[in-house]
């Protein structure tokens, strides 16, 4: 009999814990809380929505404005504006056909070249860089009709240009890798060690590389 009662007790003590467990349970799931909380996220969401949609109207108010403004006042071109100011006879006002600039600092010489004249002195290898950097190279001397015309722009200085001699097959070639024709230019050699040449007034000559002159660079002109 008291086994059986004791059975019973522990029994209802179970289904006491079960319905207390339950009763926890149901009260995290109907809590008022949760019932509010979708309704809150929606709102949320709507502001977003409401905000995103006035960034997109006022950046499109922007573009449409922009856009009208540029039909209005419409910029001139760079080029047009480059053919006034260089391609003008600034005394008939009549503009050239065909017009050839060269960059500022640059000499406008012989055929379709610019000439660039440095005040520095350098080595050959180093002019030479220079000249590559700025789209250019070491001038080179085509004939006696160039050679003159150099003459008359240089000063009473030596001037490194773009004849070199390399080992590979000890030919002096120009910067375009075309070989000396001294038929058309001559070239005093003095030392076979010389392998870079320099212009000196109406006469070119080899010297050794490392040593510092001035340079010429050469470049096409540029069409407007």
């Amino acid at each position: 009999m008291a086994e059986r009662n004791r059975y019973e007790c522990v029994k209802f003590s179970n289904i006491v814990e079960e319905a207390s467990a339950g009763a926890s349970i149901s009260t995290v799931i109907m809590t008022p809380e949760d019932r509010e909380a979708p309704p809150h996220r929606a709102s949320s969401c709507s502001r977003v929505t409401i905000v995103l949609g006035a960034a997109v109207f006022v950046l499109l108010v922007v573009v449409i404005g922009m856009g009208v403004a540029m039909q209005l006042c419409p910029e001139p071109a760079p080029e047009t504006e480059l053919r006034k100011m260089f391609c003008v006879d600034p005394n008939t006002g009549i503009e050239a056909k065909v017009c050839e600039i060269c960059p500022d600092g640059w000499k406008k010489g012989y055929k379709e070249s610019c000439y660039f004249i440095s005040t520095e002195s350098q080595s050959w290898d180093i002019a030479n860089s220079y000249c590559s950097k700025v789209g250019a190279h070491l001038v080179g001397i085509e004939n006696e009709e160039e050679q003159n015309f150099l003459q008359g722009v240089q000063s009473s200085s030596y001037y490194w240009i773009g004849l070199n001699c390399k080992e590979k097959d000890w030919k002096w070639r120009w910067a375009d890798n075309n070989e000396l024709d001294e038929k058309k230019i001559s070239l005093s050699k003095s030392d076979p060690s010389y392998r870079c040449a320099y212009v000196y007034k109406d006469k070119i000559y080899s010297y050794t590389c490392d040593y510092k002159y001035k340079w010429i660079c050469e470049r096409e002109v540029v069409r407007l």
